[in-house]
């Protein structure tokens, strides 16, 4: 599909009721018409550019071989004729060159197209040709089938062209008192107007089957990327909480620490546990942990809204907080506005106070000799000091931090 942008225009719905209908008409609801001939002018251009040689191969071949049978008193107006017709053929060969153009095509190809349908009738009636009449009926022949076949009109525009270049030449030729033989240009006109009109019909119905079903494919395309991308987002969320599980928590830090690498900047991960989680599911049910988990989750998601920044699950009651570029100070005070949150929350705990949690910070301008999984394992370490410490706290990671004993959470 030359545009993806026209699948956002219909529905799905709208292409299968198009396919089931009949469509003898040739014809769309106003919408899907649009569209269909939005995409189908600039193909049947492309398509009459590449059959142009082999159209003007032929009609040289014609041209050359009428050329002896006209009688050199009536040579001067053959040449005249022939000459303005190939000039209305060029200049609207050469428009369709130019896209800015292809919005008219209807009008400036149908007008062309009858000016060569009504040409071509009036020289094969124009001249006494006797037994050579075959090859100027030929003619006629090969100018309607062209037209419908090979310009880029549609199968109406195609019989609008056809029907007004046989008047013309009708009203011309009566009008100039042209002798006629209308009993063999009738039925040449009407014989090679049918057998063109049924093979636009054709290629047409075609054409527009193969566009609602190229719609469709590309719908279901697009509905099949969407939920690959659903579904890869749900392999990084955490199905709780909604923030990042342990797998997208792994690829963010990852990315992180080559970046704070790069560009020498420090990098902040806060390592949380909430206080006593154990007691409160055991009293309160696990459907009230999992709404305190929801609520503190949310809490985190909020405070992680910079570019970089990450809201993850650790794992039970355990949440990891990354921020890139945080320096020591900053953190801090991050640290207290996350404490100072949580107790604004007043999740009711059943020991009597809020709900609270323990944090573990650990800050590092990242080296080629050291790794991401120590900054884990220095924010863990500072954690369990927080929890030694009296917990509803943090605790920032230093090499002379030493926890011998991890208290229950």
């Amino acid at each position: 599909m030359d545009n993806p942008a026209l699948t956002q225009e219909v529905t799905e719905e709208e292409l299968s009721a198009a396919l089931q209908s009949k469509n003898r008409l040739l014809t769309f609801p106003i919408k899907l018409e649009e569209l269909y001939l939005d995409l189908h002018i600039p193909r049947a251009i492309r398509r009459f550019h590449v059959l142009l040689p082999i159209i003007i191969f032929l009609y040289a071949i014609i041209i050359s071989g009428i050329i002896d049978f006209i009688p050199k008193q009536s040579f001067s107006l053959w040449l005249s004729i022939v000459i303005s017709v190939t000039s209305t053929i060029l200049f609207a060969m050469a428009l369709s060159f130019f896209p800015i153009f292809n919005r008219w095509i209807k009008w400036y190809g149908t007008v062309a197209s009858a000016i060569v349908v009504a040409a071509t009738i009036i020289i094969t009636n124009l001249f006494p040709i006797g037994q050579n009449s075959p090859l100027f009926y030929a003619g006629i022949i090969f100018a309607i089938v062209i037209i419908y076949t090979c310009i880029g009109l549609t199968v109406i525009w195609g019989l609008v062209a056809t029907i007004l270049g046989g008047l013309s030449a009708i009203v011309i030729m009566d009008f100039t008192n042209i002798l006629v033989n209308w009993s063999l240009l009738g039925r040449i006109y009407i014989c090679s107007s049918i057998l063109g009109l049924g093979l636009s019909y054709a290629l047409e119905n075609q054409e527009r089957k193969n566009f609602l079903n190229t719609l469709l494919l590309r719908i279901t395309v697009k509905k099949g990327e969407e939920l690959a991308k659903q579904l890869d987002s749900l392999s990084r969320q955490d199905s709780l909480t909604g923030l990042a599980n342990r797998r997208h928590l792994d690829e963010v830090l990852d990315d992180e620490w080559n970046r704070a690498l790069r560009q020498n900047q420090p990098i902040s991960i806060m390592m949380i546990d909430v206080d006593h989680f154990k007691n409160y599911n055991d009293k309160l049910g696990h459907l009230a942990g999992d709404s305190c988990l929801r609520q503190i989750g949310q809490l985190f998601e909020r405070m992680t809204k910079r570019s970089g920044e990450l809201a993850a699950r650790y794992g039970g009651e355990e949440f990891v907080l990354v921020y890139p570029g945080m320096d020591t100070n900053s953190a801090k005070q991050q640290a207290i506005r996350l404490i100072d949150q949580v107790a604004r929350l007043a999740i009711p705990h059943p020991n009597g106070n809020s709900v609270s949690f323990s944090m573990g910070i650990a800050i590092s301008i990242p080296t080629n000799e050291t790794n991401v999984a120590e900054l884990l394992h220095d924010a863990d370490t500072a954690l369990y000091k927080a929890k030694a410490n009296g917990r509803n706290r943090y605790e920032l990671f230093n090499e002379t931090s030493i926890v011998l004993e991890r208290p229950n959470r």
